[in-house]
């Protein structure tokens, strides 16, 4: 067997810490400006152009510069400019980078995605405040949940103490990075 190169060897480990991330620019070749910025693993930075000449469409000022830029006899500039990423570090980057250009004609929907663990957390602190005080939920629950909460955790306090405890853990993993 072959021995890897010191580059193979970097992103072998790299995939096995889970740092298989990297995010991307589209630049169009007729200016060089970017118009796009995302964040992907394997072949993903070509997906844009391989959907546009399949005639897919996902955004459409995103497909009408590839468009425009296949019609001209050229092809999109992809860029990597960041990569061995995990996936927080990519969409932060990703987040970041979209913030400073979005006055600059990127075509991102979007302003950058979040993890699955930071929509959680978000999610959570949205239902610790929209959370009624107890004595007022447990006074306006009606009798079909009454029961149903009582049958599955014993009693409502049981039941309002573990769903605040786990919301509030929840949250707790976003502060910690989890």
């Amino acid at each position: 067997m072959e021995k890897l190169t010191a580059k193979q060897e970097k992103f072998c480990q790299a995939i096995a810490d889970g740092r298989r991330y990297y995010v991307y620019q589209l630049i169009d070749p007729r200016d060089g400006s970017v118009f796009y910025i995302g964040k992907g693993t394997g072949e993903r930075i070509k997906q844009h152009t391989r959907e546009a000449k399949a005639g897919i469409v996902g955004n459409a000022k995103k497909h009408q510069r590839i468009d425009a830029i296949l019609a001209a006899g050229l092809s999109v500039r992809e860029i990597i400019v960041a990569d061995n990423l995990d996936e927080k570090q990519a969409y932060q980057i990703e987040r970041e980078m979209i913030k400073a250009m979005k006055n600059d004609g990127i075509t991102n929907i979007l302003n950058g995605c979040v993890t699955n663990a930071e929509k959680s957390v978000e999610q959570a602190k949205a239902l610790i405040k929209m959370t009624k005080p107890f004595e007022l939920w447990a006074a306006t629950i009606s009798d079909y949940k009454r029961k149903a909460v009582i049958a599955a955790s014993g009693s409502l306090e049981a039941f309002y103490k573990d769903r605040m405890e786990f919301l509030n853990m929840v949250v707790g993993m976003g502060k910690n990075g989890r």
